[in-house]
């Protein structure tokens, strides 16, 4: 077992997830002979009683330090304010903190603590740190490798308009990269992109468009310009993504993998939660989006 697995085994251990007690045995024997600094356990932060206000100011004399903005540019005080204002709640400062430790400016380079931040920021629903979490699942960064989990990230961060998001989610789309091939779907994110001013968006859009008929092109043009709604809680397109496609891979027929939240999808996900033992639900709820996400950790460690 790698360092990265058993770090991904830890954090479902130390969430509450029911682990086999022999490799939580493994897992700490194996800790004791690595060193526990190499092993990126979750961290218990100490509770802040600093305001919303008070957290937002230290957020932006990090940015100050951060830019030589009134002061001498300082990486190392800027990250001190940062982490003060994200242990206050600061979700901007979260991200900050995490693409410190991520490119190792004001510190050196620690992917685990950077993931920690960053999903922070992106649970928060910081679309560019969205976007990093999702980049991450797609590469294996520090995270069990997940390309339908890292999607679904991009997705997360592309529905806020989030330009490098809505690029990368097309060519995952175009290539079939954790969702199936859709070539009509990967041009129309695209062109929302290209409409942003993406550099590279620009020249990917007629490469797409030369794959498809007139009418296809005209058809991702029109779902280009349509307005993406709103991306809160569990139900949304990006999530309903991850779920279709998880539950398509291992046979349970969502019907089309489109993020809309349907009868045939609807029957497939209680036919997985009556074979995983879970409560039966009328739509996604945690506890299933956790045990579908558990059958890619597995499936990886035991191969």
């Amino acid at each position: 077992m790698g360092i990265s697995q058993l770090c991904s085994l830890y954090n479902l251990y130390s969430s509450g997830r029911t682990v086999p007690r022999f490799l939580v045995l493994a897992m700490f024997i194996t800790a004791s002979l690595v060193g526990c600094e190499q092993l990126p356990f979750q961290q218990t932060e100490s509770e802040s009683t600093l305001t919303a206000d008070e957290a937002d100011q230290l957020y932006r004399q990090g940015s100050n330090y951060n830019n030589g903005i009134g002061v001498e540019q300082d990486y190392a005080t800027a990250l001190s304010f940062y982490r003060q204002a994200a242990k206050a709640g600061s979700v901007p400062a979260m991200y900050m903190v995490g693409m410190s430790y991520s490119i190792g400016r004001g510190t050196s380079v620690d992917v685990a603590e950077a993931r920690r931040w960053l999903l922070k920021a992106a649970e928060a629903g910081h679309a560019a740190a969205q976007y990093k979490i999702g980049t991450m699942y797609l590469d294996g960064t520090a995270v069990t490798q997940d390309a339908a989990w890292g999607v679904r990230w991009l997705g997360m961060a592309a529905y806020q308009q989030h330009e490098r998001a809505q690029f990368s989610l097309g060519v995952c789309w175009s290539k079939g990269i954790g969702v199936p091939v859709d070539k009509m779907r990967g041009l129309s994110w695209v062109v929302r992109a290209q409409q942003q001013g993406h550099a590279l968006a620009k020249d990917l859009s007629p490469v797409l468009a030369q794959s498809l008929t007139k009418a296809q092109v005209q058809q991702a043009k029109q779902m280009a310009s349509a307005r993406l709604p709103e991306v809160q809680g569990l139900e949304n397109p990006p999530t309903t993504i991850f779920v279709q496609q998880r539950l398509s891979e291992k046979g349970y027929q969502p019907g089309r993998v489109d993020g809309v939240f349907g009868e045939r999808t609807r029957s497939a996900m209680q036919s997985f939660q009556r074979a995983d033992r879970l409560s039966e639900t009328e739509r996604v709820d945690s506890a299933t989006l956790d045990a579908l996400r558990d059958l890619q950790f597995w499936e990886t460690w035991l191969n």
